[in-house]
């Protein structure tokens, strides 16, 4: 996204068009219907367009997961992992958050007490801001909002 936002590729003798993907499935999905030719992808949608035998090849592996996306909550309502019990939680499904919630949830013997609501980025930014979720497992604009 760095690269898109500062024009680095406009110098270069290939047209390159940038815009969000919704998630790394969504992105897996294109470059199997050729229109898309390249992407950033997590390890779990990588993973799944290799199995669907999707045509693909890792070029570069990006490491910056760090702080680059997680599962966010209402600081007033969830202070520890057993207060998403009954609670309302968006993640895209499919993605490599949403095997971490999983992960999580099954770690802490939490399995079927969270609702996992499948919600693109976008959404889970609307359903925060309406309130009609509590916790949101997202990574990028979802994060940063």
């Amino acid at each position: 996204r760095v690269a898109c936002a500062r024009g680095w590729f406009t110098w270069y003798q290939y047209q390159v068009t940038c815009y969000p993907q919704t998630s790394g499935a969504f992105a897996a999905s294109r470059l199997d219907s050729g229109s898309l030719h390249l992407a950033d992808l997590g390890s779990t949608p990588l993973a799944q367009a290799l199995a669907r035998g999707v045509d693909i090849r890792v070029v570069f592996i990006d490491q910056y997961k760090g702080d680059s996306q997680g599962i966010y909550v209402r600081p007033t309502a969830i202070e520890n992992p057993f207060d998403l019990i009954g609670k309302k939680l968006g993640v895209p499904f499919g993605s490599t958050m949403h095997y971490q919630v999983l992960f999580l949830l099954d770690i802490f013997d939490m399995t079927g007490q969270v609702e996992l609501l499948n919600l693109s980025p976008a959404e889970i930014i609307q359903a925060w801001d309406d309130g009609s979720i509590d916790a949101a497992a997202c990574w990028g604009s979802a994060r940063e909002h």
